[in-house]
């Protein structure tokens, strides 16, 4: 998704993610069989993946402490939710 990112922006990116990821949701909640659930869960994943790295990279651009505590911190927020 890097270049998708250069070329978009990381705000663009982050939307077209979301929407990626929630027309998957609606996919496999009304699939009528397993292969298209299947294709919503691969939409899922294809909106989820670019979104960790883009939340790490804005974490590192905030300037109100290190970069490093930034990034730790969300690592942290992150494994914990998970």
């Amino acid at each position: 998704a890097d270049r998708l990112v250069e070329r978009m922006g990381a705000p663009a990116m982050g939307r077209l993610a979301a929407i990626t990821a929630f027309v998957g949701l609606l996919i496999v909640t009304i699939a009528p069989n397993a292969y298209i659930a299947i294709l919503g869960f691969a939409l899922i994943g294809m909106g989820i993946a670019p979104v960790y790295p883009l939340t790490i990279s804005a974490a590192a651009r905030l300037g109100d402490r290190p970069a490093a505590d930034n990034v730790a911190a969300v690592a942290l927020v992150f494994q914990l939710s998970t």
